[in-house]
């Protein structure tokens, strides 16, 4: 199942070679690796670029856990590239879970972070890079202001109707009730009925979307994660009521047993 999002592939499409970095940002689950790692991927194939020549970094996963390092990671991408005329990629997803290492010239000095990777990187006239950012420890106020210009931001939402409409097919005004109910969260297109979808969704909120908004304000995490908690409900049922449909009051029926 290939879901087209033209409109965020045309945006990266367009910022190839300009000298920046360039940084997908978006809510966790939203499509920002799979528009990286397979819709543009797919894109530069199609141009005659060389699988070998996208080097692919996925920091959170342990084949790749050494280049969490900021400085392994660089030493690793001039390695493949520099001693090349020819032209790569760099794709780094999960961006946010490099570490921050102490300088090796100066222990007592400022310790160094992946924006100081990427902007090293970043200078090699035939590289350029890409990365993929998302949750509480790095937002896009964080990205503007770390790289003060020196980076192109490419925020992703969750697929608009026409998005989802392109994959579901069929009657385009059951598929934009299911779509109302539902949301544009691409995983929910993989899930096999109505009942995995809303646990699906459940989990997503409170496994992830509450878990990043306690890390980001963690001082204040003991007496702030109930009352986000409360709030969301609160408007995700007021939003809901209205509409009463039959699924809604199965579903409602089901939670409440």
């Amino acid at each position: 199942m290939e879901i087209s999002r033209d409109r965020y592939l045309n945006q990266i499409i367009s910022y190839m070679w300009d000298g920046q970095v360039k940084v997908i940002t978006g809510i966790r689950r939203c499509g920002k690796s799979y528009l990286l790692f397979e819709l543009f991927r797919k894109h530069l194939l199609s141009q005659g670029v060389p699988a070998d020549h996208i080097i692919t970094i996925a920091l959170d996963l342990a084949k790749d856990i050494q280049y969490r390092s900021p400085l392994v990671m660089a030493q690793y991408v001039r390695s493949q590239v520099e001693q090349s005329d020819d032209q790569f990629y760099l794709f780094v997803d999960e961006i946010q879970m490099s570490d921050e290492v102490s300088n090796p010239y100066n222990a007592d000095g400022k310790k160094i972070t992946f924006y100081d990777a990427l902007n090293d990187l970043k200078s090699m006239r035939n590289l350029d890079v890409y990365v993929i950012g998302s949750n509480s420890k790095m937002l896009s106020n964080d990205i503007l202001t770390e790289f003060r210009g020196r980076s192109d931001e490419i925020h992703v939402h969750p697929l608009s109707f026409a998005e989802y409409y392109s994959v579901v097919g069929g009657d385009k005004q059951d598929a934009f009730d299911n779509f109302a109910f539902f949301g544009g969260m691409p995983l929910v297109l993989s899930r096999p009925n109505d009942e995995a979808k809303m646990k699906y969704l459940k989990d997503l909120f409170t496994e992830v979307y509450i878990k990043d908004i306690v890390e980001r304000k963690k001082n204040k995490a003991r007496r702030c994660t109930v009352g986000y908690f409360r709030l969301a409900l609160f408007l995700y049922r007021f939003f809901n009521q209205p509409h009463q449909s039959c699924k809604y009051s199965k579903h409602e029926a089901k939670t409440n047993q």
